[in-house]
């Protein structure tokens, strides 16, 4: 105790960041695609599609460890929960925090069983990373987070 404060600990925080390219499940530029996309949104949004995924879809991982205990994992676009739900049970910390829409968005990931049973967000218009892509996303950040308490290497 400090003048009736209580003085803890300065807490650590570890940070990580990937950038991944992963292959669209769509053309945008196909002259038989392209009017659907028009009609269902509008040309304006359709073209900034076009040039984002042109050279494939790009999301952003932040990864970061506070204290040892606690995890966040920060997305560039919006994950299934089965994604989050896996990297909770499977990093093995205190608690893990799994954020979407950080630093840019690149719009639906969704599991690997949820793009085969089809539905809201797995339609190649508004998740048109690859099948997979959210998976390996959250397996790199499974690594880290393992990294960061150092039980595996670099």
């Amino acid at each position: 105790m400090l003048g009736g404060v209580r003085c803890t600990p300065r807490k650590q925080i570890q940070t990580a960041e990937e950038d991944f390219v992963f292959k669209s499940r769509i053309d945008v530029g196909n002259p038989f695609i392209r009017p659907f996309l028009v009609k269902a949104f509008f040309p304006d949004f359709i073209d900034f599609y076009e040039r984002e995924y042109r050279e494939g879809v790009r999301p952003h991982l932040t990864t970061a460890l506070l204290d040892g205990r606690i995890g966040l994992v920060g997305v560039s676009g919006e994950f299934f929960c089965g994604h989050s739900l896996s990297l909770k049970h499977r990093a093995r910390l205190e608690h893990v925090i799994v954020l979407g829409y950080c630093n840019d968005y690149q719009q639906y990931f969704p599991t690997i069983e949820g793009l085969a049973e089809g539905g809201y967000g797995t339609e190649p218009y508004i998740a048109p990373a690859e099948a997979g892509a959210g998976e390996q996303i959250i397996g790199r950040a499974l690594i880290q987070l393992y990294r960061m308490r150092k039980l595996i290497p670099e």
